[in-house]
């Protein structure tokens, strides 16, 4: 069989073709598979870094409410320390003294986020944004700023009510333990809706998120806490 030089041409054609097809398909699989791999990865660490995230935000937001309910009982302690003052002789009498046990804002927080994020690599590197780290370190330190300030004269003035002299309540100052707790608490909350808008989480990623991982055992524990102190409060009594 002869070959000329048109049969040859053809045939070199049609095989450079189908050496062009076959790279191309392998060079569009490649880049398929690494690809695809690159996007999966990126969008599972977006995943990961906005739960994380959401996990901070929602811990500094229960610690808000919490300090925000404090302010209010802050509060409602100064208008009874009001009576107390223009009457100083209902002091002595024991049942009006432990209604303030009721008013008195008990406080916890659950401080394990707190430590995840100050001891775990996986929260860096996973959020990698220092701006939102930055913030959430300091809402962090607000917090503390109000345990140091606030929580431990709450302290000696909750377990003294009862053996303390009318005027050492009187003293208690009462107003600005109100005031440094919504001053707090207003710091928060602008520091941690800058961090919702800073990393495009809406309020509905945070219900969602609450509602889908978030158990809430906070009230029981709270009104555990509060049965113990009552019954510390009561035995001394008395006593």
């Amino acid at each position: 069989m002869k070959w000329n030089k048109k049969t040859m041409s053809l045939g070199m054609k049609m095989s450079f073709r189908d050496f062009f097809r076959t790279f191309l398909a392998t060079t569009i699989s490649i880049v398929l598979t690494f690809g695809t791999s690159a996007v999966l990865e990126r969008r599972e660490k977006k995943q990961s870094q906005k739960q994380m995230c959401m996990m901070l935000l929602h811990d500094i937001d229960e610690s808000m409410e919490v300090i925000k309910e404090s302010a209010k009982q802050f509060d409602q302690l100064y208008a009874l320390q009001q009576q107390f003052r223009q009457n100083p002789s209902d002091w002595e009498d024991m049942e009006k003294r432990i209604k303030l046990i009721g008013v008195m804002p008990s406080v916890q927080f659950n401080e394990s986020f707190e430590k995840i994020f100050n001891s775990s690599p996986d929260i860096w590197s996973t959020i990698d944004d220092a701006v939102f780290i930055d913030n959430v370190n300091e809402c962090y330190q607000k917090r503390q700023s109000f345990k140091d300030k606030v929580l431990s004269e709450l302290s000696d003035l909750q377990f003294g009510l009862l053996e303390a002299s009318v005027d050492k309540f009187l003293n208690a100052d009462v107003v600005n333990m109100a005031g440094f707790s919504k001053m707090i608490a207003i710091d928060m909350e602008q520091c941690n809706e800058y961090n919702k808008r800073l990393m495009g989480i809406s309020e509905k990623d945070m219900d969602a998120f609450v509602k889908r991982t978030v158990v809430d055992y906070n009230q029981q524990y709270y009104d555990s806490l509060n049965n113990v102190y009552m019954e510390e409060m009561m035995s001394r009594y008395n006593q």
